[in-house]
């Protein structure tokens, strides 16, 4: 494997396993999304629903160096965020999540 720009070698991607587990975090979103939205809903102390405490978990994945991970992190991911009631709430949240991808991408900018 090639030498990434830190001089480590990329550890090399089980693609069946990565695969599976992001269908199994897409199925466990799928049915305990109405909890997850209470329990953070609960934790803000807000009316309205919030994914704000599982921005800082998904993004790491939206932010992967390799595109497979970014593809599956988006798929699996966009349920929940449809799961939002509002169309206020779903665009205040992903203002946040893309502005928050912008100062990741401008932070480590990717080798050319």
């Amino acid at each position: 494997p090639p030498l990434s720009t830190s001089g480590k070698q990329s550890i090399p991607l089980d693609v069946t396993i990565t695969e599976a587990s992001f269908r199994a975090v897409a199925y466990l979103l799928r049915y305990d999304t109405e909890k997850l939205i209470e329990e953070t809903n609960a934790l803000k102390q807000k009316e309205q629903p919030c994914l704000e405490p599982m921005r800082k978990h998904y993004g790491a994945t939206l932010t992967n160096r390799r595109p497979l991970i970014r593809q599956l992190a988006a798929q699996t991911f966009a349920p929940l965020i449809r799961k939002l009631k509002t169309e206020a709430a779903r665009k205040r949240h992903l203002r946040r999540v893309l502005r928050a991808l912008d100062a990741s991408a401008s932070e480590n900018p990717s080798p050319a």
